[in-house]
């Protein structure tokens, strides 16, 4: 992060709750790249310690279920940015925009979260 002097990134044992709760204590917003099974456990640390949090994962039932305490607690909580979704969207937006420019087309018709680009299929 050396072009980010006000960010760091750190490795941590997120099943400690010791070092769980340093790590968010010590920064103004927690940007949670641990695996989705973690995310809750690093969602109610921030809600505890009022820090804003921006997770890599869909909102899942859990996830959801901690909605009123976040928002009792003045606590931002931002879910489903990163790979997926996140980057795999902006791809595909590039990649509808270039087969557009070509003349192609794009059908998403019968099979969700997957994208059929015509050039691909029958050179349309």
């Amino acid at each position: 992060m050396h072009n980010l002097p006000r960010t760091r990134a750190l490795r941590l044992d997120v099943t400690s709750d010791v070092d769980l709760r340093q790590a968010v204590t010590a920064c103004d917003v927690v940007v949670s790249l641990v695996p989705f099974v973690f995310h809750v456990k690093v969602i109610k640390a921030a809600i505890a310690l009022g820090k804003i949090v921006v997770t890599t994962s869909y909102a899942s039932p859990a996830i959801r279920a901690l909605e009123n305490d976040a928002r009792d607690a003045g606590v931002v909580v931002v879910n489903e940015v990163g790979v997926d979704p996140g980057v795999d969207h902006l791809y595909a937006i590039k990649t509808i925009d270039e087969v557009h420019r070509e003349g192609g087309k794009v059908s998403a018709e019968a099979f969700p979260r997957a994208l059929f680009v015509s050039r691909f299929i029958n050179r349309v």
